[in-house]
């Protein structure tokens, strides 16, 4: 068996703790056994010439040596560490739902050391957006949109434009857009953080090949955050929608994996944000997706912990603002609404102006629109929350004289 407190004392040089304790345990092997042990070529001592110039960048850190953030963590971009210098994040959501209005916002607001979404930053953050789909007077649009719709004054918005750089590309991808775009604007403008706004504008390849994604971002990217100590956040688009039957049965968990193309997309970010419609057409939801309960949110009662929450677009500017739970029910009840008024102004006209009891109305609308006992007695409930009919004391259902006007 082997005994590992029979390892001579590990050598100080990180990068060859494990070769010098793997050769210790074979030759010692060897000596006692007669037998031949053969080690791979990766595990032989190497002269200090040959070991390659990254190893030195390796830093191997005993387990018991690791320290907790501090409470003021100069790493930390996003309380509470929802994202920090060094950390990627992917802002998901389908084309057209107003991705690129929702990272103006963001920047802008975490430009002046305010919250935006409930996301708090930890102080002013300088922001580089780089970007593929929008000319400058899209981009002029939703800055006025923002600074409009969220009534900053005029301190506030001088501070914003000045902490917020925009790049156009739509020429270049890949490693070419790396070397003579990335790397040149973040050494400029030393941002805190970047915006990519969307990947399939810049990969160069099918999100789907994991080869390419991987050395996109961690082989690309990675080394460019971690050069700068600054974040990342990348704007991607999802596969097509699932039915809104299955929506609401998606885990948080699920929702990391919105996005279209590579699971490694996933895999990489540090945190991630989707956006995904409801069942009404003005609301959408917001699913922090990853490493969403550092960011404390809670229901509108102020204590339920939750890692999502309800957003609109606002009627005043280019901008999105929360939306109550309130509304939405609202909505779908007036979705409702529109599905059976027909059968609902069906039913109201069977009745004559005398009325009828409801053991007859309710074998007319069988007979004659073919209507169910239970459908029956769900839209005579309406009928009667609407003032469209009234309950007489003998059982008998009359329409309002105000319907009837």
């Amino acid at each position: 068996m082997m005994q590992f407190d029979t390892f001579p004392p590990l050598t100080e040089h990180d990068g060859r703790i494990l070769s010098a304790a793997l050769l210790s345990f074979h030759q010692g092997r060897a000596e006692s056994t007669g037998e031949v042990s053969l080690l791979p070529a990766d595990f032989l001592p190497a002269d200090e010439d040959e070991i390659p110039e990254e190893t030195g960048t390796l830093e191997v850190i005993p387990l018991g040596d690791l320290q907790r953030p501090e409470h003021d963590d100069h790493q930390e971009l996003l309380r509470y560490r929802y994202l920090c210098r060094g950390g990627g994040m992917l802002l998901l959501g389908p084309t057209g739902i107003g991705k690129s209005s929702f990272a103006m916002q963001a920047a802008i607001l975490w430009a002046i050391g305010r919250e935006a979404f409930a996301i708090q930053p930890r102080g002013s953050l300088r922001s580089l957006l780089i970007q593929a789909e929008n000319d400058t007077g899209d981009l002029a649009e939703m800055r006025d949109g923002v600074l409009e719709g969220m009534g900053l004054g005029e301190d506030d918005q001088r501070q914003a434009c000045e902490q917020i750089f925009t790049l156009t590309c739509d020429s270049l991808t890949g490693q070419a857009f790396l070397d003579n775009v990335a790397r040149p604007a973040i050494a400029r403008v030393r941002p805190d953080l970047v915006w990519l706004d969307p990947l399939n504008g810049y990969l160069g390849e099918d999100c789907g090949n994991q080869k390419a994604v991987s050395a996109f971002l961690r082989q690309g990217w990675n080394q460019l955050i971690h050069k700068f100590g600054c974040g990342l956040i990348i704007a991607h688009h999802v596969n097509k929608p699932p039915s809104s039957a299955q929506k609401p049965n998606w885990s948080t968990s699920e929702m990391a994996y919105l996005g279209s193309g590579s699971s490694d997309l996933a895999n990489w970010a540090r945190a991630i944000l989707a956006l995904r419609g409801t069942e009404s057409s003005e609301i959408y939801e917001l699913v922090a997706a990853k490493r969403g309960r550092r960011l404390g949110w809670r229901r509108p009662d102020g204590a339920t912990k939750s890692t999502s929450k309800l957003i609109k677009h606002s009627d005043a500017g280019i901008c999105w603002i929360e939306a109550h739970p309130n509304e939405l029910e609202d909505a779908k009840e007036e979705k409702s609404m529109v599905k059976i008024s027909p059968n609902l102004d069906a039913l109201w006209a069977l009745l004559p102006p005398g009325g009828l009891p409801s053991g007859e109305w309710r074998t007319l609308a069988d007979e004659r629109l073919g209507f169910c006992k239970s459908k029956f007695h769900n839209l005579r409930k309406i009928l009667i929350k609407q003032d469209r009919i009234l309950e007489a004391a003998d059982g008998t259902y009359k329409p309002c004289t105000k319907a009837l006007k």
